[in-house]
Protein backbone atom coordinates (compact mmCIF):
# COMPACT_ATOMS: atom_id res chain seq x y z
CA UNK A 1 0.00 0.00 0.00
CA UNK A 2 0.77 3.38 -0.55
CA UNK A 3 0.20 6.30 1.72
CA UNK A 4 0.03 9.58 -0.06
CA UNK A 5 -0.65 12.95 1.88
CA UNK A 6 -2.19 16.03 0.81
CA UNK A 7 0.66 17.54 -0.84
CA UNK A 8 1.10 15.02 -3.65
CA UNK A 9 -2.99 14.84 -3.72
CA UNK A 10 -2.64 18.58 -4.29
CA UNK A 11 -0.34 18.77 -7.30
CA UNK A 12 -3.38 16.61 -8.99
CA UNK A 13 -5.48 19.91 -9.57
CA UNK A 14 -2.33 23.06 -9.09
CA UNK A 15 -0.22 24.09 -11.67
CA UNK A 16 3.27 23.45 -9.33
CA UNK A 17 6.74 22.06 -11.14
CA UNK A 18 6.19 18.15 -10.28
CA UNK A 19 2.43 17.80 -11.08
CA UNK A 20 3.27 15.70 -13.68
CA UNK A 21 4.94 13.26 -11.19
CA UNK A 22 1.93 13.13 -8.95
CA UNK A 23 -0.57 12.40 -11.81
CA UNK A 24 2.00 9.28 -12.44
CA UNK A 25 2.34 8.20 -9.20
CA UNK A 26 -1.78 8.15 -8.98
CA UNK A 27 -2.40 6.67 -12.53
CA UNK A 28 0.62 3.78 -12.57
CA UNK A 29 -0.10 2.61 -9.24
CA UNK A 30 -3.96 2.49 -9.84
CA UNK A 31 -3.54 0.81 -13.08
CA UNK A 32 -1.33 -1.90 -11.79
CA UNK A 33 -3.76 -2.44 -9.08
CA UNK A 34 -2.12 -1.49 -5.70
CA UNK A 35 -3.15 0.37 -2.99
CA UNK A 36 -3.57 3.53 -2.57
CA UNK A 37 -4.36 5.45 0.57
CA UNK A 38 -4.60 8.80 2.17
CA UNK A 39 -5.52 10.05 5.88
CA UNK A 40 -8.98 11.62 6.07
CA UNK A 41 -7.95 14.86 6.81
CA UNK A 42 -6.70 14.81 3.06
CA UNK A 43 -10.18 16.07 2.06
CA UNK A 44 -10.06 18.71 4.06
CA UNK A 45 -6.65 20.22 3.47
CA UNK A 46 -7.42 20.02 -0.38
CA UNK A 47 -10.68 21.90 0.45
CA UNK A 48 -8.73 24.41 2.10
CA UNK A 49 -6.05 24.88 -0.68
CA UNK A 50 -9.02 24.85 -3.23
CA UNK A 51 -10.59 27.57 -1.03
CA UNK A 52 -7.32 29.60 -1.11
CA UNK A 53 -6.36 29.39 -4.94
CA UNK A 54 -10.46 30.04 -5.55
CA UNK A 55 -10.62 26.67 -7.07
CA UNK A 56 -13.89 24.55 -6.76
CA UNK A 57 -14.93 21.89 -3.92
CA UNK A 58 -16.83 20.41 -6.66
CA UNK A 59 -13.63 19.67 -8.57
CA UNK A 60 -11.52 18.42 -6.14
CA UNK A 61 -15.12 15.84 -4.73
CA UNK A 62 -14.77 14.81 -8.44
CA UNK A 63 -11.49 14.41 -8.70
CA UNK A 64 -11.49 12.24 -5.19
CA UNK A 65 -15.07 10.29 -6.52
CA UNK A 66 -12.42 9.15 -9.58
CA UNK A 67 -9.65 8.12 -7.57
CA UNK A 68 -11.87 6.14 -5.24
CA UNK A 69 -13.14 4.21 -8.53
CA UNK A 70 -9.52 3.20 -8.90
CA UNK A 71 -9.25 1.68 -5.34
CA UNK A 72 -8.07 5.03 -3.65
CA UNK A 73 -9.23 4.93 0.44
CA UNK A 74 -9.33 8.13 2.98
CA UNK A 75 -8.14 6.15 6.18
CA UNK A 76 -9.61 6.63 9.34
CA UNK A 77 -7.74 5.75 12.54
CA UNK A 78 -9.11 3.55 15.27
CA UNK A 79 -8.54 4.32 18.54
CA UNK A 80 -5.74 1.56 19.06
CA UNK A 81 -3.90 3.00 16.05
CA UNK A 82 -3.72 6.45 17.70
CA UNK A 83 -2.27 5.11 20.77
CA UNK A 84 0.25 3.14 19.13
CA UNK A 85 0.75 6.21 16.62
CA UNK A 86 1.39 8.48 19.50
CA UNK A 87 3.61 5.53 21.50
CA UNK A 88 5.89 6.08 18.36
CA UNK A 89 6.02 9.68 18.58
CA UNK A 90 6.89 10.10 21.79
CA UNK A 91 9.29 6.90 22.23
CA UNK A 92 13.74 8.17 22.45
CA UNK A 93 15.22 7.85 19.16
CA UNK A 94 18.38 5.66 19.10
CA UNK A 95 20.16 8.79 17.90
CA UNK A 96 18.63 10.77 20.90
CA UNK A 97 15.73 12.97 21.03
CA UNK A 98 11.56 13.06 20.20
CA UNK A 99 10.36 13.46 17.21
CA UNK A 100 8.73 16.83 17.46
CA UNK A 101 4.67 17.52 18.50
CA UNK A 102 4.33 18.35 14.73
CA UNK A 103 5.52 15.20 13.29
CA UNK A 104 3.51 13.39 15.31
CA UNK A 105 -0.03 15.05 14.87
CA UNK A 106 0.85 15.02 11.30
CA UNK A 107 1.82 13.19 10.17
CA UNK A 108 0.48 9.83 12.10
CA UNK A 109 -0.10 8.10 8.35
CA UNK A 110 3.02 6.05 7.89
CA UNK A 111 2.61 4.71 11.24
CA UNK A 112 -1.06 3.78 11.15
CA UNK A 113 0.09 2.23 7.76
CA UNK A 114 2.94 0.18 9.49
CA UNK A 115 0.27 -1.15 12.03
CA UNK A 116 -2.21 -2.29 9.13
CA UNK A 117 -0.06 -3.72 6.48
Amino acid sequence: MIIVDASIFIKLFRDEDDREQARNLFAKNIADGRAIAAPGILLYEALSTALHYEQSFVMVAKLIAGLREGGFELLEPDMDELAKTQEMATQLSPAGGYPTLNIAFTTPSPSIALQRW
